[in-house]
């Protein structure tokens, strides 16, 4: 096996390249792999190919035309039942963003954050037992 097939796997999703590039940095020194996507769209289609080795959803909410977060996340939650799934959003009033976290289980992380509150939130997940 080589070093990075060793490592968990994180798919973080953001319209934003500045997000993209902070929870890439973020992720890369928790020592996971990332993997990343502009669009709900993009994500779901590497969801379908990499499934099995992704442990870790984070996907901002709001996003550009076609495929928003909460979409994303509710499919990804439905197919794959064991991945863990972050959601983030500077819109945290908003009532979908509400519904979502009440329904769902799923980790919020409201932007903008800090490094420290991010490594936070994802430390939180890392004794998650599959229900």
């Amino acid at each position: 096996m080589d070093e990075i097939s060793n490592k968990p796997t994180v798919l973080v999703v953001d319209d934003q390249a500045l997000m993209l590039r902070l929870c890439h940095a973020v992720f890369e020194g928790l020592g996971y792999q990332v993997l990343e996507a502009r669009s709900g769209e993009d994500a779901w289609d590497i969801l379908e190919r990499e499934h099995s080795r992704i442990s870790l959803l984070l996907t901002d909410i709001r996003m550009g035309p076609g495929m928003d977060g909460v979409e994303l996340a509710t499919r990804a939650r439905t197919t794959l039942p064991d991945l863990d799934i972050i959601v983030m959003s500077g819109f945290a009033e908003e009532e979908s963003v509400k519904r979502l976290i009440g329904s769902s289980g799923f980790r919020f992380i409201h932007k903008p954050f800090t490094v420290t509150a991010l490594r936070e939130v994802v430390s939180l997940g890392k004794d998650r037992k599959p229900v």
